[in-house]
């Protein structure tokens, strides 16, 4: 009895973090808060898109494109080799500069109520819905 108990936890654990991987991939997900700052009603959102076919990252960040690369193991989550488009946008760079900054930071995900959220070292730095 205690040996199919462990083994039923198992699967459930199992299937928990194949079923928040399924849920990461292939949707555009829009921030709706960085850090302590709501940015739900942005004209045009800052969005992420992970691609699960390659790992690939890319998505707007308030005035460019951008690009990336993800390692992804469990919860554990790293971007790295992020470039973007070089416009210019003088009302919303400052979102873009501090979204970028906080990206490269984040070293775990969670999807909680159908939403992203990402941290760095434990503390939640970006939430997104789609």
């Amino acid at each position: 009895m205690r040996l199919v108990l462990l083994c039923f936890l198992l699967s459930i654990t199992l299937y928990g973090c194949q079923s928040q991987k399924a849920l990461l991939y292939d949707k555009e997900w829009k921030l709706i808060r960085m850090n302590e700052t709501d940015y739900n009603g942005m004209e045009k959102p800052v969005t992420l898109l992970i691609n699960q076919t390659d790992k690939k990252v890319s998505g707007f960040g308030g005035c460019n494109r951008y690009f990336g690369t993800l390692t992804l193991n469990e919860d554990s989550f790293k971007l790295s080799e992020i470039g973007s488009t070089k416009m210019y946008c003088a009302e919303t760079m400052p979102v873009e500069d501090a979204y970028f900054k906080v990206l490269q930071q984040v070293d775990q995900y969670e999807i909680k109520e159908n939403q992203l959220q990402l941290s760095s070292k434990g503390v939640v730095v970006l939430v997104f819905s789609h």
